[in-house]
């Protein structure tokens, strides 16, 4: 760890792959700078003091819209989980495919860390095992926005008129999803 400030911390990592220095402030408010190995590191220092208050400044709002809500994680937890995920993925699905109508391939439950959900270009839904503890209308707003993201592979207008066709309050349930820490 280097110190960047009397509070603060960041963790360099050194890369023989990386082109260009990088920070990454992660949703736990841990502060990773990725130095390319032929930087110098006294210039690589000096760049990143150099950003010491947009670090803090993501940092203080990491903070304080930190989830109020964790949810059990860990390797163990996917594993007691995943069927009962998998069961209610494919309930919520059918029952959502009598309006849509969409076509998908594979349905995989999956232990993601920074996702509720996708959808590949080629039909595959995969859902984070976690929805099954989250409240039945957040869990019906994550399946309805992937099986949309079969017809519509964006975030445009017409997407979200999709997702309101079944979730009209999609908006308060991405709110309230904010609330939920992933593994």
């Amino acid at each position: 760890m280097t110190s960047l400030a009397a509070n603060n911390f960041y963790i360099t990592h050194s890369s023989a792959r990386a082109r260009h220095a990088r920070i990454t402030v992660r949703r736990t408010g841990e502060v990773i700078a990725v130095r390319p190995s032929a930087m110098p590191s006294a210039r690589f220092n000096a760049w990143v003091n150099s950003k010491k208050q947009w670090i803090e400044r993501v940092v203080l709002r990491i903070q304080k819209h930190k989830p109020r809500v964790s949810l059990p994680n860990g390797r163990r937890s996917y594993l007691a989980h995943r069927e009962h995920a998998r069961a209610l993925v494919h309930e919520k699905i059918k029952a959502l495919n009598a309006v849509y109508g969409h076509a998908h391939r594979a349905v995989r439950i999956k232990q993601h860390s920074s996702r509720w959900g996708s959808c590949s270009t080629k039909g595959n839904l995969n859902f984070n095992y976690q929805i099954v503890f989250l409240p039945d209308h957040i869990a019906v707003y994550i399946v309805a926005h992937e099986l949309c993201h079969l017809k519509e592979m964006n975030h445009s207008r017409a997407f979200w008129q999709l997702v309101a066709q079944t979730v009209p309050a999609y908006k308060a349930c991405r709110k309230a999803l904010k609330r939920y820490a992933m593994a």
